[in-house]
């Protein structure tokens, strides 16, 4: 689809979809909970920015994630006395030709 909006929405409960290069965007009651942002591959760290606002675009000076490989990602809370939150996803070529970055919605209620 060119020119529209595209996403998905990633939950800790089962693996998703994620774009190869999604903007992040932190939805639900706990949203405002978390710090920094990690996406990884096994142990190897692909990505960890700090959290500020909702919206976190991937970096440009970052490749684009590989199709077909599993990720890690991880959101870091504020606080030690809440967990994590984790999702694993398969990145996926499923908007080649978008005008806009896809969406990959972090759901934490």
């Amino acid at each position: 689809m060119v020119g529209g909006t595209t996403g998905v929405q990633l939950r800790s409960a089962a693996k998703a979809a994620m774009p190869l290069s999604p903007t992040f965007v932190i939805i639900g009651q706990r949203a405002d909970e978390f710090v920094s942002l990690r996406v990884s591959e096994g142990a190897a760290v692909i990505m960890d920015v700090p959290i500020r606002g909702r919206h976190i675009p991937w970096p440009l000076a970052i490749p684009p994630l590989t199709s077909g490989q599993e990720y890690e990602i991880r959101l870091t809370p504020a606080t030690s006395a809440t967990p994590p939150v984790r999702v694993l996803s398969i990145a996926t070529d499923t908007v080649s030709g978008a005008q806009r970055p896809p969406l990959a919605l972090l759901s934490v209620d």
